[in-house]
């Protein structure tokens, strides 16, 4: 008995650091197309973006069922606040190129706040073992990806929204 349960626990632990070593690639992994301002946003975005495991659970078809919570800075709060800013230089003419670099500041100089408001997603990932001995995500990897990128998304809809108003 107490060996099935060691096993169950050696598991656990492997698939969660297998999907910790996961979360914090995706932190890492910025767009080498984008240009060096908007990796900036992105890098930055990253270093705030937390997660918290919240239950380990391994079922019997060895699979791991990991809930977690992804916390990320709110970036729809702020988009008003941002268009506030560069308006002025979209009404003057000012070339995209000086309204991109205004917009890339404002996130920068917000990302350095510490009172900045944040969303939570909890979620479940299902991770399998593979042959060679590692955990794969086999379920949930599209909750995760859209937990911390949900905010991207959601400014780049009021952008475009925005952008059809003018």
């Amino acid at each position: 008995m107490v060996l099935v349960l060691s096993a169950a626990s050696y598991g656990k632990s492997c698939a969660q650091k297998d999907f910790e070593a996961i979360v914090e690639r995706i932190k890492s992994a910025v767009d080498s197309d984008l240009d060096v301002s908007s990796m900036e946003v992105l890098k930055r975005f990253f270093e705030k973006m937390e997660y918290k495991i919240n239950k380990t659970t391994l079922d019997r078809s060895k699979k791991t069922t990991i809930n977690t919570t992804v916390r990320v800075i709110n970036l729809p709060a702020y988009a008003e606040d941002c268009m506030e800013q560069i308006m002025p230089l979209v009404f003057e003419g000012a070339r995209q190129e000086i309204i991109n670099e205004n917009a890339v500041r404002y996130f920068i100089e917000l990302f350095k706040k510490e009172d900045l408001l944040y969303k939570e997603t909890t979620i479940d990932v299902t991770m399998a073992q593979n042959v060679n001995g590692t955990w794969k995500i086999v379920d949930g990897e599209d909750e995760l990806y859209g937990a911390i990128l949900t905010m991207f998304m959601e400014l780049e809809s009021m952008s475009d929204i925005a952008s059809r108003s003018l």
